[in-house]
């Protein structure tokens, strides 16, 4: 019977045995992000002018709440997209007029249940295609990869924490499929002011789990609603974001697609990675666990970071 046990077993020795391989990775693509962000930056400030200046929709002279724009992927230029906005860490939303932009769905079986105040956390094969979303992907950034596993959002829970996400840098493809997500999301200068804790797998605001009490102290915040369809594109690891599930709506089944991008990640993060044999510990159990988990993995909202 004690099969639990013997797995929590094997998963200690696997987090073990993998922890100096994930130690030297991290190193390495702290570094590779380090000199990626500073070359782009460069190049932009060539084409462009000063990627984070006064004059981009990220200025510093914009205080409260911000709208997020929308815009509908056919049609759209692809190229302002990515140097106006990916380039200098604007968020903004894929909506399509004339219909769906995706009908890729969780895995048969996984519903969007369980105990109250608990996220289930749905690994994707890396490599496994994923019909709309990949198209978008590579108009957006033709030359870019995953970064991550892409991972299904599901459960019964209100939200997570707000957090900046640590590993390889990279731009989020967040498509909702089901249900509405309130979601906030700091702009690039006002993240990088935020003092974080060091989470699992990411920094984040300690007490931050089902509410935005945090919000007096940011002197501006984009804040959006994603409907049904939509697909949020934002660095997700330079900009501190918080998804919350709105009550009274579908249960949510949201999925999320990281793709390889340094330009605009958090300096903390590549420190962290590069250096503390902790976050080395921790990321090295979190992989070995979700490798190892036939049916994802589930954590209790107040104490992840990872609630999206």
């Amino acid at each position: 019977m004690p099969e639990k046990p013997r797995v929590t077993q094997v998963t200690q020795v696997a987090s073990a045995c993998a922890t100096p391989f994930v130690a030297a990775g991290f190193v390495a693509i702290a570094a590779s992000d380090a000199l990626s962000a500073s070359a782009r930056c460069a190049a932009h400030r060539l084409r462009r002018g000063k990627v984070f200046s006064n004059e981009s929709r990220q200025s510093t002279k914009c205080v409260g709440q911000l709208e997020v724009d929308v815009f509908d992927p056919d049609g759209v230029d692809w190229t302002m997209l990515r140097v106006d906005y990916i380039d200098r860490c604007v968020p903004f939303v894929l909506r399509r007029c004339s219909g769906k932009i995706s009908d890729v769905s969780p895995p048969a079986n996984d519903a969007a249940a369980g105990a109250q105040g608990t996220i289930h956390v749905k690994t994707v094969p890396i490599a496994k295609r994923i019909p709309g979303i990949d198209e978008l992907v590579h108009k957006l950034l033709p030359h870019t990869w995953r970064a991550y596993w892409p991972l299904w959002f599901l459960g019964n829970y209100k939200s997570g924490v707000a957090h900046i996400d640590m590993g390889p840098a990279s731009v989020n493809f967040y498509f909702l499929r089901t249900g509405s997500k309130d979601v906030v999301i700091a702009p690039k200068h006002v993240s990088a002011g935020i003092k974080l804790k060091t989470g699992i797998d990411s920094i984040y605001i300690p007490g931050s789990a089902g509410n935005h009490d945090y919000l007096a102290s940011l002197s501006s915040f984009y804040r959006v609603t994603l409907q049904e369809q939509d697909v949020l594109v934002f660095n997700n690891s330079g900009l501190l974001h918080h998804f919350s599930n709105v009550e009274g709506a579908a249960p949510c089944e949201a999925l999320s697609v990281r793709c390889k991008y340094a330009l605009g990640s958090d300096k903390r993060c590549r420190r962290l990675l590069a250096s503390s044999p902790k976050v080395w510990q921790h990321m090295a159990g979190h992989f070995v666990g979700l490798l190892l988990s036939a049916n994802g993995i589930k954590r209790v909202e107040e104490r992840s970071s990872e609630c999206q």
